[in-house]
């Protein structure tokens, strides 16, 4: 029968019924299996010369630079545990190979290995649980970084794509109002040209947890790209949007901060879903409305026109 030799390598590793260790010429002990360490009570690693597991003699034959096929003839040794082993021998230029085959083993030996090897396994699997939920958590958080502008913690563009499809489609289905501001940051280049772009990121991170602070959970604020923001409002009327673009409009010119000396004002567009436009549509309309508030001189906000459906 021929065996693969990765599968032979493996029985000989694993196998409890054969003995078999490896020694250097000189005797010392190179490897052992599973077999070898349990008939020598688990102490094979311990030791590390041929004397310490035999009281026979080390075998000297054959010629000591040509390769040798296990002996036919079984050679019956001494060992130091009292006991005798069967054993046949191969050798190589470098090592003698003795392999035994253990008829007895001790039941009592041989349940202490295996209870030895379930606790390992517990622990490894105990182990491997914890390394997933760490895994698990770190995904996680990964994920809802994935989702947010490092900067000021809003979501970014790439996340207000991934979930306003879901928001419009459930309205439309419920007969919810959505309003949709386009904000922009009026001047905001004069910031970063005349204290800095530290300064400029303080006034980002200052006007987006105001934005955060005004808005309800169930809304969204979004860092749609640079100084522009978009923030969607869930069951709100067209009214009731204007109080809170007016709201903002005021929440922002109080934002002080010792690094920028000027007043922040912000120019707004807003846009009521009519419940057919795509979200494209949407935004290019509250966009086109913010447009129109900068011409009107900035520090205010401006309702788009209603699409016209023929």
């Amino acid at each position: 029968m021929n065996i693969r030799a990765e599968i032979a390598n493996h029985i000989c590793q694993s196998s409890f019924y054969l003995a078999i260790a490896e020694f250097s010429r000189e005797g010392k002990l190179l490897n052992v299996n599973k077999g070898f360490n349990l008939f020598f009570h688990g102490l094979a690693f311990e030791k590390n010369h041929w004397h310490d597991f035999f009281v026979s003699e080390m075998p000297m034959t054959g010629s000591q630079s040509t390769y040798q096929q296990i002996t036919e003839e079984t050679s019956r040794l001494k060992t130091t545990t009292g006991n005798e082993l069967n054993c046949w021998f191969c050798y190589d230029q470098l090592s003698y190979y003795c392999i035994a085959e253990i008829h007895e083993i001790d039941n009592k030996r041989l349940l202490e290995e295996i209870s030895e090897l379930t606790n390992v396994m517990a622990q490894l699997n105990s182990q491997l649980r914890r390394e997933k939920q760490h895994l698990l958590k770190a995904t996680k958080e990964l994920e809802k970084l994935a989702l947010k502008d490092p900067l000021t913690g809003l979501l970014n563009r790439r996340a207000f794509f991934n979930t306003i499809e879901e928001k419009l489609s459930l309205a439309k289905r419920q007969n919810i109002d959505i309003s949709l501001f386009f904000l922009d940051l009026d001047h905001f280049k004069s910031v970063n040209d005349k204290w800095g772009h530290d300064a400029g990121d303080a006034l980002l991170i200052a006007i987006s947890a105001m934005f955060k602070e005004t808005i309800r959970l169930e809304d969204m604020a979004v860092r749609f790209g640079g100084e522009e923001f978009i923030i969607v409002l869930v069951g709100v009327s067209l009214d009731s949007s204007l109080e809170v673009a007016e709201r903002i409009r005021t929440l922002c010119k109080n934002i002080r901060l010792n690094s920028i000396e000027r007043t922040n004002t912000l120019s707004i567009g807003i846009a009521q879903w009519d419940k057919r436009e795509t979200i494209h549509e949407l935004i290019t309309r509250a966009d086109t409305a913010c447009y129109r508030a900068k011409e009107n001189g900035r520090d205010c906000f401006v309702v788009a026109n209603m699409n016209v459906v023929s």
